[in-house]
């Protein structure tokens, strides 16, 4: 207990959310390595089909994001997860064995697609134990999984490279996948009522802090609405547009980042490896720092557009310093300090502005659109590497969206800054009669 408040729950719960999401991780963008390790030729296709072929899943992840989101609101988190884990698994395994470029396509597609709802369940999962006050610091806890991640498939990948091929690199990070999904059932407690290991001051402690959320929301309607109704929302469209605008940078960050660092650095792939971890454990110190922050302030607004600017400038000038070898690999580190941080921050804004029976559907949608990225980035700067003769044009492109992303978080609600107001969304505002003609 920290402070007089019962903690169990950072020990029980928050672990297992960053295994889990460690693994979709690794499984979402191992190809990465891949393509570093020589995809690209063994299947006989281009730079530009390998980016493309990396981007593909996101299409697939598109799909389930809002059945997953609703399905975890009401109380099937837990098995849609656990369901999605042994498919996704399978499947990455099943990569190891494609021989042409359009079998690659169809695979990673539908890796996406069993992944899909995951991420919007596992936020529910967490509103579920963590109220107001803590949401920053649990989500950006939470983030810490794709750095742990990175620590571990940067030099995993390295080995598995410079000893075997890529396609040993899906066989044996399936094979981790498939040995979680057979503990995830009885690790997770999907909520505090089905824990029977929470102490009785914990969950006391619980009930009180979303009572007094549930108060502090006011009058903000909660009634339950249907898609339809909830498209309306004009704070759905920029928050899907903004992070549609930081995953285009993040997608495309991520899985070229190894080629690039081996393009910069002149090290082979064992040696790349090992210094993909640096941007990684800098983004700790990042997560820490701007979560406290924010969490102090409660102005999410100012340290997302921080963030998203910072990452901006650091990839931005490692591209224009491309030739300088080193001091172009330091800058790429340095992006890690702002890279996940605005993710972690970002999603402490949907249960701020949506009604607690929207939300989940509102992060299904957001994360769906948001995630698409994931096939521009990496597609963006596969482009420019094969027809602008290197990857600088192609990063200059995801900065401007990062900046882009900056300049659309200020036509958000003032509550995301910390102000004490209320926000009605647009689907659910209905005209109060006129009390005065009555």
């Amino acid at each position: 207990m920290a402070n007089g408040v019962p903690n169990g729950r950072w020990y029980r719960i928050v672990p297992i959310l960053i295994v889990l999401n460690c693994i979709s991780y690794m499984d979402r963008y191992n190809i990465g390595y891949a393509i570093a390790g020589g995809l690209a030729p063994d299947l006989g296709v281009s730079a530009n089909y390998g980016g493309i072929a990396a981007g593909v899943f996101f299409w697939g992840y598109l799909v389930f994001q809002f059945p997953g989101g609703h399905l975890a609101e009401r109380g099937y988190a837990k098995i849609f997860i656990a369901v999605a884990l042994v498919i996704w698994s399978v499947l990455t395994i099943s990569t190891a064995f494609v021989r042409t470029g359009p079998e690659l396509m169809a695979v990673r597609f539908l890796v996406g697609l069993a992944e899909g709802g995951v991420f919007p369940a596992i936020y529910t999962i967490l509103g579920n134990w963590f109220p107001a006050r803590e949401s920053g610091r649990a989500s950006a806890l939470f983030i810490t999984n794709t750095a742990i991640a990175s620590l571990i498939s940067g030099p995993l990948a390295g080995y598995i490279l410079s000893v075997y091929d890529w396609r040993a690199l899906f066989v044996v990070e399936g094979l981790m996948s498939l040995a979680f999904a057979m503990i995830w059932i009885p690790l997770m407690s999907e909520t505090p009522a089905s824990a029977r290991w929470l102490s009785s001051a914990e969950r006391d402690y619980l009930k009180t802090e979303f009572a007094k959320d549930e108060q502090q929301a006011g009058d903000r309607p909660t009634a339950r609405i249907n898609i339809l109704g909830l498209i309306r929302d004009r704070n759905l469209w920029i928050l899907s547009a903004a992070y549609l605008c930081y995953h285009i940078a993040n997608g495309g960050y991520v899985v070229w980042l190894p080629s690039i660092m081996k393009a910069v650095t002149k090290q082979g792939i064992g040696i790349v490896g090992v210094l993909t971890v640096t941007p990684f454990v800098l983004s700790f110190v990042g997560l820490y720092v701007f979560g406290t922050l924010s969490d102090k302030s409660q102005n999410r607004r100012r340290y997302i557009v921080v963030t998203m600017l910072g990452f901006a400038l650091c990839f931005s000038a490692a591209a224009a310093l491309s030739d300088r070898g080193w001091l172009s690999f330091c800058l790429l580190s340095a992006s890690g300090l702002f890279l996940k941080p605005t993710i972690s921050l970002f999603w402490t804004l949907p249960k701020v502005i949506f009604g607690k029976d929207t939300v989940g559907g509102a992060r299904g949608i957001i994360n769906g659109i948001g995630n698409l990225g994931g096939f521009f980035g990496p597609a963006i700067i596969g482009f420019a590497s094969t027809y602008a003769g290197g990857f600088e044009t192609g990063v200059y492109i995801l900065s401007g969206f990062l900046c882009l992303g900056a300049v659309l978080m200020s036509l958000l609600p003032g509550i995301v800054s910390g102000r004490k107001e209320h926000v009605v969304p647009v689907s659910q505002a209905i005209p109060l009669p006129n009390m005065k003609n009555a």
